[in-house]
């Protein structure tokens, strides 16, 4: 079998995109991919932050009934048309409640990255190390073997992609906090 170093490392992209994307952002969670989220791109990148920012508003609360209310609030305000019927209106709920879920767990790491593509902060033409930071901090942390393994990959990966300022911005800091 493969170990962690042979691995063709793997990001998704949400730029814009509609119902469909939001089940295909799931879809790549089950999967353990992470996914770099542009706000401001769309609907379903817009939905699945607003949705991510209401649930850390809500102390992490899944079953607060104030976070899906306002996740219902916003399917309204994104999808009108598809909102108005119930059955899809509860898929796209459940959708985003699974995502907000499976995204941050211990066995995946934190698979999702937003990247405000409206603000004047938000350098686009960095792409490259928004990728490259999002695959070094979306992984798991089981064992110390697996982890050394995970450090020599993600150092070749940082020295492949000519970036050696990310190890001791990502690696290297977060090595000393543990």
């Amino acid at each position: 079998g493969l170990n962690t170093c042979d691995t063709i490392p793997i990001v998704c992209l949400l730029i814009g995109g509609g119902i469909g994307s939001i089940s295909l952002v799931l879809t790549k969670i089950y999967q353990g991919i992470p996914i770099l989220i542009f706000k401001g791109t769309g609907h379903a990148p817009d939905l699945i932050s607003g949705t991510c920012e209401d649930f850390a508003d809500r102390h992490d609360n899944l079953s607060d009934n104030h976070l899906r209310t306002a996740i219902t609030m916003r399917i309204a305000e994104k999808f009108p048309k598809e909102s108005k019927d119930d059955s899809t209106r509860n898929k796209i709920k459940d959708n985003l409640l699974q995502i907000i879920k499976y995204s941050n767990t211990q066995e995946n790491g934190n698979l999702l990255t937003f990247i405000d593509a409206t603000s004047s902060n938000s350098d686009l033409h960095e792409l490259d190390k928004y990728i490259l930071i999002s695959l070094i901090q979306n992984q798991p942390s089981n064992g110390q073997l697996q982890s050394q393994e995970i450090l020599k990959r993600n150092l070749m990966l940082i020295l492949d992609c000519n970036h050696p300022e990310i190890a001791l911005s990502e690696i290297f800091q977060s090595e000393g906090s543990d």
